[in-house]
């Protein structure tokens, strides 16, 4: 930061020189000094290197200094480097350290990269002592914490300019309802952001995180920046999911937002301690032993054998059937009640008076529409697929009931997948598809019938595209290097139709998909989470 600054300094001092000629600037020493410089860390050695970084800096930039005007101050005897406290930043009270001050101040990390599920006992003590016990603190991501201190300090240095890179998690999911109403309500504004990009760096083991840089400021009328395929666009305001629009927090919900939306649901849970669950070489052997064990096995789909074509089955067991006369089914039944019993949850134990059936059972009764709840991150598009009711459900896929093909289309959108890359949350990079946060909360603007129509016109020639390709997993068909390209032209036109239904709805030329659809979120839910 100080090269950074000396470098701008620098510039200057030149410029000054080719405009007015020679000014004594060649006697000029810099006003930037090492006492302008704080830092905070917690690692011994790390702190150490900081304070010689600093010095090593200030000897670089006199040397450029003196290369350029003739003179410098003298780097020797070393000078106290800095204002560098060995703390934990978490904790420490950033305000008193830097002390008061009319200047600009400008605040800026890389906090370390914890989600909430990698904190230690000690950070997330430190979660707690800085956001105290607000409703959601257990999703968060342990650099909340950086985001939500800066915030505070703008009370007290009005002219505080913070900036953190990040990962991409504080900007998506069920973080952003938590997060940043603490950072708003200090008065603070995101003045700029620099959208997702990969961390890379010279390590062998590089960290595997897609990162943001959001800077932060007192909130008030100044140009605002998001930084998007390298380019730059001047807004008006930047939501918390980093686009331009009103703060509108997107949270879990039970029931759709959308009334036209018809409920969705997981498939049924086993429970069974994999005794239900049977592979192609454990059909077969059951097969083997006993051909009536046939009216008892059904096919199992859950979102591995949904995407990549898969067979895997199920026990599904009628519990008014005596089935002692099948040992190969009744010892499963035996060692599932066993299992259970043995738990050490009550609400387990229960279920093992009930050993033949499904813990959870939620098997729709007529044709569901499926779709995954794990997808790779990779895919254009989430696949979904309609099965018969005799084709079992398992708890790694959602399934709506009778689905209209007007649905399916809009499932299969890119409009959908904006949704779900923003709102959703991710197993690792994959996306991990949530009812309550994706689903629930999808905004979709009133559709006529004859929109209607025209979406299951286009569900139909997606369907028919894959039909050609029967023989391919959808993995294969809708892997972006594999995809057929009739299959592609079918999603385009699907794409582009359900685009002009939402710049109708929204009166709007815009083709960003999540400021229409936070826009039409926001006016599905009255505008109260603005």
């Amino acid at each position: 930061m100080e090269i950074i600054k000396r470098l701008q300094e620098l510039k200057v001092n030149q410029y000054q020189e080719d405009i007015f000629g020679d000014t004594g600037i060649g006697s000029y020493f810099s006003r930037i000094k090492l006492s302008q410089f704080y830092g905070i860390e917690l690692d011994d050695f790390a702190h150490e290197v900081a304070i010689l970084s600093l010095w090593l800096a200030e000897h670089q930039m006199n040397v450029e200094f003196k290369a350029e005007f003739g003179e410098c101050a003298p780097s020797l005897p070393l000078k106290q480097g800095g204002n560098i406290a060995n703390q934990n930043a978490a904790t420490f009270d950033w305000a008193n350290f830097v002390g008061p001050t009319d200047s600009e101040v400008f605040l800026l990390g890389n906090p370390p990269y914890l989600g909430a599920r990698q904190q230690s006992q000690a950070q997330k003590s430190d979660m707690k002592s800085v956001l105290g016990n607000v409703k959601g603190l257990n999703n968060l991501d342990y650099i909340s914490i950086w985001f939500v201190k800066a915030s505070r300090l703008l009370e007290k240095f009005a002219k505080l300019h913070a900036a953190f890179v990040s990962t991409n998690s504080i900007s998506q999911g069920v973080q952003v309802a938590t997060l940043w109403p603490q950072i708003f309500k200090n008065d603070a504004d995101i003045s700029f952001a620099y959208e997702s990009f990969k961390w890379t760096n010279n390590a062998k083991k590089q960290a595997g995180v897609i990162c943001v840089i959001i800077g932060i400021k007192r909130k008030g009328d100044f140009p605002k920046y998001l930084y998007t395929n390298n380019f730059r666009y001047e807004v008006s305001h930047i939501n918390s999911y980093l686009r331009e629009g009103s703060n509108v927090f997107v949270e879990q919900r039970k029931k759709p937002i959308s009334s036209q939306l018809p409920e969705i649901n997981y498939g049924s849970f086993a429970l069974d301690d994999g005794n239900y669950t049977l592979d192609k070489t454990e059909y077969s052997h059951l097969l083997e032993d006993n051909e009536r064990t046939n009216e008892s096995i059904r096919e199992f789909i859950g979102a591995k054998e949904l995407l990549q074509g898969q067979k895997r089955y199920c026990l599904w067991l009628n519990p008014q059937k005596d089935y002692s006369s099948i040992p190969s089914i009744q010892n499963r039944i035996d060692k599932v009640r066993k299992w259970r019993s043995e738990s050490t949850r009550e609400a387990t134990q229960k279920l093992a008076n009930t050993a033949e059936l499904f813990a959870e059972i939620r098997q729709p009764k007529v044709e569901y529409l499926a779709f995954p709840t794990i997808s790779s991150e990779r895919r254009e598009y989430i696949p979904s697929k309609y099965f018969d009711s005799q084709v079992i459900a398992s708890n790694q896929i959602y399934a709506v009931p009778n689905a209209p093909l007007w649905l399916f289309a809009v499932l299969s959108s890119s409009m959908h997948m904006s949704w779900i890359k923003k709102i959703g949350g991710r197993l690792k990079s994959d996306y991990r598809y949530s009812s309550s946060l994706c689903y629930n909360t999808f905004p979709v603007p009133e559709l006529k019938d004859e929109h209607k129509e025209k979406l299951a016109e286009y569900a139909v020639n997606i369907l028919s595209s894959r039909e050609v390709y029967s023989d391919r997993a959808l993995a294969k068909l809708y892997d972006p290097e594999l995809m057929p390209n009739d299959l592609k032209l079918a999603h385009e036109e699907l794409d582009n139709f359900i685009e002009h239904i939402y710049a109708q709805a929204c009166k709007s030329k815009s083709k960003d998909h999540l400021s229409l659809l936070l826009k039409i979120y926001s006016k599905l839910t009255g505008g109260k989470n603005v």
